[in-house]
């Protein structure tokens, strides 16, 4: 069960709505869909996270995702970044995005 932390401005906040966050699982969830496994996208948790003090920010949108890692994930982690990142700028009104994948050896839900 991938996660993302949808970190914004809270500036940028208020340009993010429901139906943004319902596309952004099903993207993900499509581009992180390999050989191996067929992820839906109600299995892809995200939580908007607004932040105060956004003068740290490297972006008003930063976007981290954390996924098992599947060799077929690891062969493409930068164009999963690059496609999630052109996807915040083409469907939220902002200027700059960042994305960080995190593809882990050992996962553990229940």
């Amino acid at each position: 069960m991938p996660t993302i932390n949808l970190y914004r401005t809270s500036e940028t906040a208020s340009k993010i709505n429901q139906e943004t966050i319902n596309e952004l699982r099903k993207f993900v969830a499509d581009i992180l869909t390999c050989a191996d496994i067929k992820l839906p996208a109600n299995e892809v948790s995200i939580r908007p996270i607004t932040v105060d003090d956004d003068k740290d920010m490297m972006a008003p949108v930063e976007c981290d995702i954390v996924a098992y890692s599947f060799p077929e994930r690891i062969q493409k982690q930068d164009r999963i970044c690059t496609e999630v990142r052109k996807f915040l700028l083409e469907n939220i009104d902002i200027s700059d995005a960042r994305v960080r994948l995190q593809l882990c050896e050992l996962w553990h839900s229940m």
